[in-house]
């Protein structure tokens, strides 16, 4: 939203969500994402990996990327890419040369990647790119107080340093808001934290 603020085209492509229940997500956030589809600036596509291959998506990356001018590419989920790549024994490499072009021609690129699993230190990932990706995201389930909460933090940042601490993120209507260092708790990314009294508390 903010990149199509700012008047860059972006591409999301979607493997496991329609495009009405994407911006109908964005609005429960208060991101009248419509107005900007409506406009030409973002382009919603819901895509079938049962019927695309890695190399039709990834021409289709190029052509809104050449012809379109777009500055911005999202794919949500890369579960659902590799889906197309069930079979493809190289689909590393095909990842990688994607997102090498993306890289050269200066496009921010954003990948989501689900976890399988809820809590517990065994979550897995179908394959690990992060050695690709110049900066990770990590966003974990948390109960505390009967609650489900979530924490985020950053584990990779290509260049320079970057902040270690854990953060609780919360989605309202009114938007995204991201709390104060979790001070005085561990085992957050574990699903079930444990507060140390002796310590301070880490806020809202």
């Amino acid at each position: 939203m903010a990149a199509a603020k700012r008047g860059e085209k972006c591409a999301l492509f979607l493997f496991d969500e329609s495009e009405e229940s994407y911006i109908g997500r964005g609005e429960g956030l208060g991101l009248n994402m419509r107005a900007e589809v409506e406009a030409g600036l973002i382009e919603l596509r819901h895509l079938d990996p049962a019927e695309l291959s890695v190399g039709e998506i990834a021409d289709l990356v190029v052509d809104r990327v050449e012809k379109q001018g777009v500055k911005l590419v999202v794919m949500d989920t890369l579960n659902g890419y590799l889906q197309s790549a069930i079979e493809e024994p190289s689909v590393i490499l095909h990842v990688r040369e994607l997102l090498s072009y993306l890289s050269r021609r200066q496009i921010v690129t954003i990948m989501t990647l689900t976890q399988h699993g809820i809590f517990g230190t065994e979550l897995s990932s179908p394959l690990d790119f992060s050695f690709l990706a110049d900066n990770v995201f990590l966003l974990r389930y948390f109960e505390l107080d009967g609650a489900l909460n979530k924490a985020l933090s950053i584990v990779k940042k290509r260049s320079g340093p970057h902040e270690h601490t854990i953060r609780k993120l919360t989605l309202r209507a009114r938007g995204i808001n991201v709390s104060e260092p979790l001070i005085g708790f561990s085992g957050v990314l574990t699903g079930t934290p444990v507060y140390h009294r002796e310590s301070k508390d880490g806020g809202e």
